[in-house]
């Protein structure tokens, strides 16, 4: 592999990862979605070019996980912001929480907090009127409720599940970075249960298990993922089957 094949590949990761952040930075705005899409037809145009091998270098390692945690810290400001949630590093340790946004760029984006304070168990729900990838409009449903012991132990349960709040934990960085698309939707999973907080997001994970899965790295099994985000779904009382609301 030649050193200009790798010079491409950091440049390209660099310019792929400025679009990422700022589609999650600036949400639904045209700018971000001009952004993503132009840096999606370079990405297009240079992984053949410049052959998966060229992504695969410590620089490029490096990169990669710096973006990830630059797009990480981006995201969870956002929808703090956005659906007046509270940081979870601001969440006191003995308030067990499991947060799950999910961004559909063509249906409605939607934010489920499961947590535990000293009243008990309790979930909180905010949607909003409008498609994820254009503008949001305003929030059509805001609700906090209580919610049973034995729902709780079963969110508890499987959120503590390596395969639900770390389905991406063995693929490499270059992998991680190839794992994206433009449309569909961007699930997060957020957690600060003991003994360590977890974030991950995953691009459409519905389209990657069942018969019709599209292909993905072996070390990856999404099927736990998506069925814990059903859960909190069903147990918010949102749609999960409508085909004018789908869940992807």
């Amino acid at each position: 592999m030649t050193a200009l094949s790798h010079q491409g590949a950091c440049a390209f990761i660099k310019a792929i990862w400025s679009a990422r952040v700022s589609r999650v930075a600036f949400g639904v705005s045209p700018k971000a979605r001009s952004l993503f899409a132009a840096a999606s037809v370079v990405f297009a145009m240079c992984l053949p070019a410049l052959g998966q091998k060229a992504y695969d270098s410590a620089e490029n390692d490096k990169l990669i996980r710096e973006g990830w945690e630059q797009e990480r810290k981006e995201a969870q400001a956002a929808h703090a912001k956005v659906f007046k949630e509270p940081l979870m590093v601001k969440i006191d340790a003995g308030t067990p929480t499991v947060r799950f946004v999910c961004i559909r760029t063509f249906h409605r984006p939607f934010c489920i907090r499961v947590f535990r304070d000293a009243s008990g168990p309790k979930l909180r729900v905010v949607r909003f009127a409008g498609k994820g990838g254009y503008e949001w409009g305003e929030p059509d449903l805001d609700e906090t409720r209580r919610i049973t012991e034995e729902e709780w132990q079963k969110v508890l349960q499987a959120a503590k599940t390596p395969d639900v709040h770390s389905p991406l934990r063995n693929m490499t960085p270059a992998e991680d970075f190839f794992f994206y698309g433009l449309d569909g939707s961007t699930w997060f999973l957020e957690t600060n249960l003991q003994p360590k907080t977890t974030f991950v997001r995953v691009w459409t994970p519905t389209v990657f298990v069942g018969k019709e899965a599209q292909e993905k790295p072996a070390s990856v099994n999404l099927q736990p993922l998506c069925d814990f985000g059903m859960m909190l779904i069903k147990l918010a009382g949102l749609p999960s089957n409508d085909p004018e609301d789908r869940i992807y």
